[in-house]
């Protein structure tokens, strides 16, 4: 009995092992530029590919304003002098009070528009209610954040609206962050390759 479980853990330990090596060939090949690039519809210039595609939601910083008015004085202007009282004297009050307008000004993260992301050999582009277009070379930063429910893309570039980012969805959406590296890194090769 005890080699049964003795083997059954050992072979539950090798197969760990086996997934692992071959996860880490996967993410390798992806890292390395490793894969073809996919058929779309979209207007690339001559020399673009595209080579994955995403669900995305793109976020921004919206700002909300309320205004609220209200009637200052009500209740003084209906006993002043003494001579209109009870309910005639506060709506004659409510009448000739001043009004006062105060605005509250609310910020928050929220969907500007659904569509899909792509990601070519130049640049992202997100199709939705927007087109948005941002080449790699205009980019300052591009940051990823990986969680168990969403993937995120920061894009740091100079028309970006406030607080933009990228929720990424789909099958491999996990990878998002090394299908950019590999198109970087592919980019690298080819342009190497054509110097020498």
């Amino acid at each position: 009995m005890s080699n049964f479980i003795t083997d059954f853990f050992a072979k539950i330990k090798a197969n760990k092992v086996k997934n692992d090596q071959l996860e880490e060939e996967r993410k390798n090949k992806i890292l390395a530029g490793d894969f073809e690039p996919i058929e779309t519809d979209l207007r690339l210039e001559s020399d673009e590919q595209a080579f994955k595609v995403f669900t995305a939601d793109r976020m921004g910083l919206i700002e909300k304003v309320t205004q609220h008015t209200e009637k200052e004085g009500v209740i003084g202007r209906a006993i002043v002098g003494g001579v209109v009282l009870g309910d005639a004297g506060v709506v004659s009050g409510a009448l000739t009070a001043d009004s006062k307008t105060s605005e509250n000004t609310e910020q928050s993260i929220e969907r500007v528009g659904h569509g899909r992301m792509y990601f070519t050999n130049k640049r992202f582009i997100f199709v939705g209610d927007t087109l948005v277009s941002i080449p790699y070379d205009k980019i300052m930063e591009a940051r990823f954040e990986h969680s168990i429910l969403d993937q995120k893309l920061f894009v740091n570039y100079p028309e970006m609206i406030k607080s933009e980012h990228y929720l990424l969805s789909g099958e491999d959406a996990a990878d998002c962050e090394l299908y950019y590296k590999g198109i970087k890194n592919k980019s690298a090769d080819k342009s190497a390759n054509q110097e020498v």
